[in-house]
């Protein structure tokens, strides 16, 4: 909703994600987790499932070590499917803004004055902990935040709004921003693909699966 504040909605996300994997560890059950809004809160599932899993909370000294999610992943051919779901899914499939890390540019114009016009240099997953990329909404809220907050254009802090962090797919494409969301779907499948046990892709007849 327009409404929504972004940081309650940060809050409310990650306070309801880590209830999850907590109770699935305390009652041994193991947790298949799909579809929205998972695959858009991956850096903090790695996060939570480090914290609480493992014997020992300092056993594992390096990244390699430190548990992690089993991942399998569902892939797509890029383009289509940005242009299937824009057309049956559009208004509510989310993506954060190509400008959401620089909230406000040296001339003080906002995300809603510039987004359709701006060249798309969005930060791309880090391969390591899989933050940024345009589907990391925990990172877009924070990075909006703080830039709002130390604009040199204002002395205190803005309000942002969620419709300022991100765009709906249908709003997007209204923008001319398709290659944007295609280049961001290709960008969150190869770190995912670099991360999965197992991936597949159900539309390629020719090559439908890969195990690693």
């Amino acid at each position: 909703k327009k409404d929504t504040d972004p940081v309650e909605l940060k809050h409310h996300l990650l306070d309801n994600l880590e209830k999850i994997i907590v109770w699935g560890k305390q009652n041994r059950v193991g947790l298949a987790l799909h579809d929205t809004p998972y695959p858009n809160l991956i850096p903090e599932i790695l996060k939570i499932v480090q914290k609480h899993y493992g014997n020992n909370a300092n056993e594992a000294k390096t990244i390699s070590a430190k548990p992690k999610p089993i991942i399998i992943l569902s892939e797509r051919n890029a383009k289509e499917f940005v242009e299937r779901r824009t057309r049956n899914h559009g208004s509510y499939s989310w993506i954060c803004r190509p400008e959401t890390n620089n909230y406000m540019n040296s001339t003080g114009t906002s995300i809603g004055d510039f987004a359709s016009t701006s060249p798309f240099n969005f930060e791309k997953m880090n391969e390591t902990t899989l933050e940024r990329g345009a589907f990391d909404f925990i990172s877009c809220i924070n990075h909006a935040n703080i830039s709002a907050r130390f604009s040199t254009n204002s002395a205190s802090s803005q309000s942002i709004e969620i419709d300022q962090i991100f765009y709906s797919f249908t709003k997007a494409d209204q923008l001319k921003h398709r290659q944007y969301l295609i280049d961001a779907v290709e960008n969150y499948q190869h770190n995912m693909r670099n991360e999965a046990i197992f991936s597949y892709n159900v539309f390629d007849k020719r090559n439908k699966t890969k195990v690693n």
